[in-house]
């Protein structure tokens, strides 16, 4: 998976669940800052050990 599409991913799923809308800014302006050293895969790799639910939606959207 490319790293836009980790970030959509994250935006879309992961900061839809947080309530509070100065978190999820915060969050989005680390994730988006073209400056940021994020390693991708291990953001990926942690999102789906913490919300395997994810992984069934990638499946079955996949499967499409």
């Amino acid at each position: 998976m490319l790293a836009q599409e980790i970030k959509s991913l994250l935006s879309e799923k992961v900061l839809a669940q947080i309530e509070d809308k100065s978190i999820q800014n915060i969050i989005r302006g680390i994730i988006f800052n073209s400056d940021n050293k994020i390693d991708w895969d291990d953001a990926l790799y942690k999102v789906y050990k913490n919300m395997p639910e994810l992984i069934m939606e990638e499946v079955a959207q996949n499967e499409k």
